[in-house]
């Protein structure tokens, strides 16, 4: 009886888990909706936002409600990727769950490049992440890291920086 309570436990965790980075996809899909690329980045020919999510391939069922949505007149296409696959063609990257080493390793493939970095890990927007999701008083928020953003050549909403944790 004592294992079938801890197996019962393990699936409720990992669905509360998966129900975790549900909420994230739909917060990334809005940053997208609030974040300005430079003009020459968005009039390719290319109709699509690439977000990019670097993590265990477990997560791709919490993506899906993501894939294909609107971001202005373009298409938002989720992509997952290894650490050390090439990160080129993202306009996002979700970095979920990378040790600080991995996580500073990619941000330095895409500085000073117009991708929107997001991230989960302690200091990710210190370390100079755009966007780091955290937890406070048990609820999801998130902080911006303006100097970063602007560094990326992106800007972000007014809106969306109301009601963000601003990190200088």
């Amino acid at each position: 009886m004592l294992v079938l309570t801890w197996l019962g436990r393990g699936e409720a965790a990992q669905a509360d888990n998966m129900a975790a980075y549900e909420v994230k996809a739909a917060f990334i899909m809005n940053f997208a909706r609030f974040t300005i690329w430079p003009d020459a980045v968005m009039s390719t020919a290319d109709n699509t936002v690439d977000l990019c999510v670097v993590g265990d391939q477990s997560l791709q069922p919490a993506f899906q409600s993501i894939q294909g949505k609107s971001i202005d007149s373009r298409t938002l296409d989720v992509n997952f990727r290894n650490q050390d696959d090439n990160l080129d063609e993202c306009d996002i990257l979700f970095i979920a769950g990378a040790d600080q080493e991995s996580a500073a390793e990619m941000l330095a493939e895409v500085q000073g490049r117009p991708v929107l970095t997001i991230g989960e890990e302690k200091d990710f927007a210190e370390q100079g992440g755009n966007i780091n999701f955290i937890i406070i008083d048990g609820k999801l928020r998130f902080e911006i890291n303006q100097a970063s953003t602007r560094q990326q050549g992106l800007r972000l909403s007014s809106r969306l920086l109301g009601l963000a944790i601003l990190i200088e």
